[in-house]
């Protein structure tokens, strides 16, 4: 009872007190998405704790700032008292920093805990690279013949090795329902850069860019496929239609599909629709290429080396990549060339 009969003490109670009770009160809303994955349960916990402290402390100072101001405050115009002069008070320096370092600490050793049992794994778990490009995903089964789609579909309960990539610039590919993400650096070829995840909630999931990458980053997460969490029976029958599919594709539609050509351009065919470009079906790009001046192929060329000489109207400029001609070896174009121009001279 001595101790709450100090202002300081019951002012820091206080604050505490009402940190917590406001903390408390996170759990009536549904502030974070949906939780699919035991390693974002870990996360989410760290989460929920690291709220709970940081609104301790606000409120905290608040409560002693909110009194200071009314405590302290000039009692009219001709109020010119001075503050008591105070040099200092140890324990209370000691404090403040003690307490910080313990919580520093706590949470770092915390945290080390989570990312260890996170990146905990097994041999023999499926392993998935995303590659990164401006502006959209592709993926590629590393450990199911090494075939690339523009969509990942992975089977409930399963681990996976998400590895990363770019061909371009760097990106960060996240799922937030996972809780995790890694960023794809140019040439990493998922070496280094990666994650393990067993997601245990089926659905369906938007992958994210969590690294500003250029003009269409925002659209990564509004256009690309999303994840796909499906059960262990029809990913196996996706998984035989999309290796039947893979044998099957001419050279030009592989390479559609591994550049993620469809990430930003609707093409009928290829059963793409992204709406970053222009459409690319054959009628789209016979009419573009006859108002220019062109045949088929030679509009089709010059709009992937030099995509900016022809800009398609209600589309900006500057935003495909202008270095594929240097990117692609000659045999992929010609082969892309082809595709999609369907042969037309």
């Amino acid at each position: 009872m001595h101790l709450l009969r100090n202002r300081v003490t019951v002012l820091v109670v206080l604050g505490i007190l009402i940190g917590v009770a406001v903390s408390a009160t996170q759990h009536f809303v549904q502030w974070l998405p949906l939780l699919g994955s035991p390693e974002g349960e870990r996360v989410d916990t760290v989460t929920w704790a690291l709220n709970y402290v940081s609104f301790a402390i606000f409120f905290l100072v608040m409560t002693v700032m909110v009194y200071a101001i009314w405590r302290y405050r000039a009692r009219g115009d001709d109020d010119l008292r001075e503050g008591s002069p105070v040099h200092g008070h140890t324990g209370l320096e000691i404090f403040w920093t003690a307490v910080p370092v313990v919580i520093v600490t706590i949470f770092g050793l915390w945290a080390g805990i989570i990312l260890t049992r996170n990146e905990a794994h097994a041999k023999d778990v499926r392993v998935v690279v995303a590659t990164g490009f401006r502006y959209g995903w592709n993926y590629t089964y590393k450990t199911d013949g090494g075939f690339s789609t523009t969509q990942m579909v992975v089977p409930v309960d399963t681990q996976l090795e998400v590895q990363t990539d770019s061909r371009d610039v760097l990106h960060d590919f996240y799922v937030r329902e996972w809780r995790l993400k890694v960023d794809a650096i140019p040439g990493g070829q998922g070496s280094s850069n990666r994650f393990w995840v067993k997601p245990d909630v089926k659905g369906e999931f938007k992958p994210l860019c969590a690294e500003l990458c250029g003009p269409g980053h925002a659209q990564m997460g509004l256009t690309a496929a999303p994840v796909r969490v499906v059960s262990q029976q029809e990913f196996a029958t996706w998984l035989a239609a999309r290796k039947k599919e893979s044998q099957a594709s001419p050279p030009g539609q592989k390479d559609f599909v591994k550049i993620g050509c469809g990430g930003c351009h609707t093409l009928t065919k290829a059963k793409t629709t992204g709406n970053v470009g222009p459409s690319l079906d054959i009628d789209r790009l016979k009419a573009e290429a006859e108002a220019n001046g062109k045949d088929v192929q030679a509009y089709v060329r010059e709009s992937i080396v030099q995509p900016n000489v022809h800009i398609a109207k209600g589309f900006p400029a500057n935003v495909m990549p202008g270095d594929y001609g240097d990117q692609l070896d000659k045999k992929t174009l010609e082969d892309l060339i082809n595709y999609l121009s369907e042969g037309a001279p």
